[in-house]
């Protein structure tokens, strides 16, 4: 067994291709932590399996038990797991503004952290992608879910920054100046990378 710890700034397919980095060195996930970030992996020496994850968040909690059910039936492992990311929480309560869905916008303790679905299956021979989704008008909502998302992500660190700007250029507050850019760096950069996977899953939506 060995254990990774592991912190994503694209929850979705940069933790996907990192899962599959991780099988094609002979290994199989074991289990996930909900919370956090940590990854419990086996060695695997005959058997070879492909993941896939998936975005869950719009989705209630009875949904998601039957849906898990129905692909453990097609003999998909299924491990869930919070994205930890863009949430505002409340005691027993988050926020999840992003969600179109008004219903699925406050998580309660029974949905919280099962945000995102980690689907594990047999690889088939020659096989180098696990798609859940076939049907084009199921793939448009998927990833307009996913649009909503980033863009939510892009939200909340381009307004930070303009915080940290506006105290620098407009009030003139230099204190902590070395703090300040590197916040105001890292702030650009979140902004900029979900800004693009926003932009890069509209563009998947098919006319």
């Amino acid at each position: 067994m060995i254990k990774k710890f592991r912190f994503f700034l694209d929850p979705i397919e940069g933790q996907e291709r990192w899962l599959n980095n991780i099988a094609k060195q002979g290994y199989k996930l074991e289990s996930v932590s909900q919370r956090g970030c940590l990854y419990t992996f086996s060695k695997e020496k005959d058997n070879h399996y492909i993941y896939t994850v998936e975005l869950v968040s719009n989705r209630s909690n009875e949904y998601i038990d039957n849906y898990i059910k129905e692909l453990n039936d097609f003999g998909i492992k299924c491990f869930i797991k919070g994205s930890n990311l863009g949430q505002y929480s409340f005691g027993k309560f988050k926020l999840r503004p992003f969600i179109k869905e008004s219903k699925s916008r406050v998580a309660t303790s029974k949905n919280i952290n099962r945000e995102l679905l980690i689907l594990e299956k047999s690889k088939e021979k020659d096989e180098d992608k696990f798609e859940i989704y076939t049907d084009v008008e199921d793939i448009n909502q998927y990833y307009s879910n996913m649009v909503s998302l980033f863009s939510y992500f892009t939200l909340i660190p381009s307004l930070f920054l303009l915080l940290v700007l506006y105290d620098l250029l407009w009030k003139g507050n230099y204190n902590t100046l070395e703090l300040k850019i590197i916040l105001a760096i890292v702030l650009f950069i979140f902004t900029v990378f979900w800004g693009y996977k926003s932009l890069y899953y509209k563009k998947k939506v098919q006319k």
